[in-house]
């Protein structure tokens, strides 16, 4: 039987028992990525494994990575493995500064910090941003990957100030 967890316009069904987790949101609100998740047995006991090399920066998405590639594929894998049994996507990238400890920010172009190259402001809804278009739009998109993935919406132009620091009018 599932069981229905609501987290604001956000319901979740869960079947505890390796069952799938479909979550939906009220109309005309975000949804976040549906794919089943299951817990599964520690991914660092992988021996056979031991020294490959990842398959991409666990800054980038791509293909799911081997989980003793990295130290931080290991860490992050173990608590959640779809990074690296399916696809490592935008919400594994955010995962490794929140779970990992370590910046994907791309540092400023040296003597042109503060130029953008974003396709429209920050403080402006419109279609995803690159990441690497700005210092804000890197830091945001760290921490909510919609942003750059599929939209750049209200929600997003309301986390410029709490995430970057700085005011939209």
């Amino acid at each position: 039987m599932p069981i229905t967890i609501r987290v604001g316009l956000i319901s979740c069904a869960v079947v505890i028992v390796a069952g799938p987790l479909a979550c939906s949101a009220e109309p005309g609100e975000r949804q976040g990525r549906t794919e089943q998740r299951i817990e599964g047995p520690s991914l660092a006991g992988d021996a056979g494994d031991a020294g490959d090399a990842c398959a991409h920066a666990i800054c980038a998405t791509g293909q799911g990575l081997t989980a003793t590639c990295d130290p931080c594929a290991t860490t992050l894998c173990a608590q959640d493995p779809y990074c690296c049994t399916t696809s490592w996507d935008a919400t594994c990238v955010s995962e490794v500064a929140s779970i990992c400890g370590k910046s994907c920010a791309a540092p400023a172009p040296a003597g042109d910090a503060g130029a953008s190259t974003c396709a429209h402001a920050v403080c402006a809804t419109g279609g995803p941003l690159a990441s690497a278009c700005e210092s804000c739009a890197t830091q945001l998109c760290a921490q909510d990957a919609y942003c750059c993935a599929v939209a750049w919406d209200a929600t997003c132009v309301s986390e410029v100030a709490s995430i970057c620091g700085k005011a939209c009018n």
